[in-house]
């Protein structure tokens, strides 16, 4: 599975805190497919398009499809392109929506390139959670680093880069961070040590004790590219709730 998302966050002298966003690019793997498919085609009928080539040659299989759309995030424009994509299969509560209909806007001027569309859909899956995370910054909650687990960091150094602009914050990622995990375990786990443990001791010395991370701290151009994407996502929740009313059908 590409698209959980599991975050730890480290955050100075409050302790730890740990929330999910589960499912996050579940429509990236409709993409997944739609372009894997193209590859397919492309290849049995003989195409010579050098960029589709490129593409088939790196799709062998559909998981690879995922990879390549990942890795041509970071060759995208700092801000999309001008895309505006939504990744609802269903209600958001921090966004006010109790249906989702995910979609994919753009304006007559903006990018529409590969490498932009892959990277507005990685921001979509991220910008609820940076909303979310504004909400803790409103508590007094002073981030240091953050640990992500899950299937979308199993392409190295993307989510993660990604993630750190969206939230202004170290992401780290272990080396079997893109294998999930069962958090609701590890948290079964500590309420037997919760009465005399916090949860920040209880993941440094059991959880994360002899794990080895991969750092990455925010880049200035994709904080600035996502701060601007992040307004305009703002700015066009209408649209999506629009298309609840007018789509009818979807997930509660």
């Amino acid at each position: 599975m590409r698209g959980g998302v599991l975050i730890g966050i480290e955050r100075s002298h409050e302790g730890c805190e740990r929330f999910e966003a589960g499912g996050a690019l579940s429509p990236g793997t409709g993409w997944r497919g739609l372009l894997g498919h193209v590859a397919e085609h492309e290849a049995e009928d003989g195409g010579h398009g050098e960029e589709c080539l490129c593409f088939v040659q790196a799709c062998a299989q559909l998981d690879d499809v995922f990879g390549t759309l990942m890795r041509e995030a970071l060759a995208g424009e700092a801000d999309g392109g001008g895309l505006l994509a939504y990744n609802y299969l269903s209600g958001e509560p921090i966004t006010g929506m109790t249906e989702g209909r995910p979609l994919l806007v753009r304006t007559p001027d903006s990018r529409l390139t590969l490498a932009n569309l892959a990277r507005a859909q990685v921001y979509s899956a991220f910008a609820t959670l940076s909303l979310g995370m504004r909400v803790l910054a409103q508590e007094g909650v002073e981030l240091d680093s953050l640990f992500a687990q899950g299937g979308i960091f199993r392409t190295q150094g993307v989510a993660q880069r990604l993630l750190a602009a969206a939230l202004r914050a170290p992401v780290a990622v272990g080396r079997t961070a893109g294998e999930g995990g069962a958090g609701g375990s590890f948290l079964a786990a500590y309420l037997g040590t919760a009465p005399t443990q916090c949860l920040e001791d209880f993941l440094s010395t059991r959880v994360f004790a002899d794990a080895s991370f991969a750092v990455i701290d925010p880049c200035a151009r994709d904080v600035e590219g996502f701060a601007a994407f992040l307004d305009r996502y703002l700015d066009g929740l209408e649209v999506e709730q629009v298309a609840t009313r007018a789509v009818p059908g979807g997930l509660q």
